[in-house]
């Protein structure tokens, strides 16, 4: 949010450029006179509909001072009308905005258009900055001289604002259908190793940060893999090791931003910090640290990453689960997934019935599944590509779902 004081808003007014060319004389005191006079010669049906219109509206002289203000400008800008009729419009516009104004200012007072629309920024009195819809029109004397501008002005900042919340949550979207279909696909078919480093340099990407590391709780250490520029490596932690953010993430699991300088366990320290536990079930599977963004972590970046930590810790705990497997009970489970009978899979195996039932039964053992629906329910909730295909074919379903 911007904020100006009045009396930089009043260095601004000083410092802005003219209305017109310098080739042209300013108004003068008397030209000033005759412009007030001009507007208070109007009929009284005018200065009724000016005084009570619902939106602002302003008669500036030429050379950005008001002459008159209403209820309404007043309003919209904070300021009492003696306060206003002191300054000049330039002093409560953004200087973003100034050029752009004047310069269209300055083609109406010419001739070149008969009136202009834009938005553009005010300062309120307060400090904070509005966003207003501005329509001008000149009024001339019976000669075609200008006289005076008439302002119409529309507060918008409701819209401005709600225009900005929609443009940051499709941002996030994209984000969010980019990275996480690219991180499942990883943790699916890649090694361990390299699904680690995947889901690490893509959240990295994602969240503009430099450094970070991904890490699985084994037993009591934390062990999987720390990414900064020019530099990979592997880690292992155990708990008196771990840091006070890690110990927070894990105790708490609730994902959370920290923007101020941190040490890492690899001895890195970053600047600040963006962590999230990878939690299924209650249980706490790892965790993912990034740091060293340019800019402090938003919460749509807390809300990014706790999104994906969410998606992604159904697979990683189907990977965990899936090692326990020898290799012939993998395929037991791949088979009875594909909906293959005990008969078929044991035909298929060249192996026996009574050899595949002892298999099935370890393998529900180990995936802690009772029968072959619980298993096939089992897999289809944990399966990355299906994961992946929700993201991208439903994608506000998706982002506006609770963890």
């Amino acid at each position: 949010m911007d904020a100006t004081s009045p009396e930089q808003n009043e260095r601004t007014s000083r410092d802005a450029q003219p209305l017109i060319d310098d080739s042209r004389e300013y108004p003068s005191a008397d030209e000033r006179a005759a412009a007030r006079r001009a507007f208070h010669n109007l009929g009284s049906p005018f200065r009724d509909i000016f005084e009570h219109a619902a939106i602002g509206m302003a008669v500036v002289d030429l050379d950005g001072r008001f002459l008159r203000v209403n209820r309404s400008l007043c309003r919209i800008v904070g300021y009492e009308e003696a306060e206003l009729l002191a300054r000049d419009f330039q002093s409560i516009t953004h200087p973003d905005d100034l050029d752009a104004d004047l310069e269209l200012a300055a083609k109406l007072m010419r001739g070149e258009i008969d009136h202009y629309d834009m938005e553009k920024r005010y300062f309120h009195r307060d400090g904070r900055t509005i966003w207003i819809l501005l329509s001008a029109s000149m009024v001339r004397d019976v000669e075609g001289r200008a006289c005076y501008f008439v302002a119409q002005i529309q507060d918008i900042t409701a819209r401005k604002n709600a225009e900005a919340q929609l443009a940051s949550r499709v941002r996030h979207l994209e984000r969010l259908t980019i990275t996480v279909p690219k991180i499942l696909s990883a943790l699916e078919n890649a090694s361990p190793d390299h699904a680690c480093a995947t889901l690490l340099r893509s959240v990295l990407e994602a969240l503009d940060s430099e450094a970070g590391t991904v890490l699985r709780v084994e037993d009591e250490t934390l062990v999987g893999c720390y990414i900064a520029p020019n530099e990979v490596r592997k880690l292992r932690c155990s708990p008196e090791e771990r840091s006070e953010l890690w110990n927070r993430a894990l105790a708490k699991k609730q994902c959370f931003a920290e923007n101020a300088p941190r040490n890492m366990h690899c001895g890195r320290r970053l600047t600040r910090s963006l962590v999230a536990p990878l939690v299924h079930d209650g249980v706490c599977l790892g965790l993912i640290h990034v740091g060293d963004a340019p800019l402090p972590y938003s919460d749509d970046d807390v809300d990014f990453i706790r999104r994906v930590s969410t998606m992604i810790a159904p697979v990683v705990r189907a990977r965990i689960e899936r090692a326990k497997l020898t290799p012939r009970e993998s395929e037991i489970m791949d088979l009875i997934v594909s909906g293959m009978t005990l008969k078929q899979i044991a035909q298929s195996l060249d192996i026996t019935i009574q050899t595949a039932a002892k298999h099935r039964s370890r393998v529900f053992d180990k995936l802690n599944v009772v029968n072959d629906v619980e298993l096939v329910h089992l897999s289809a909730e944990i399966d990355p590509l299906r994961l992946a295909g929700i993201v991208v074919a439903n994608p506000l379903l998706t982002l506006d779902r609770k963890a």
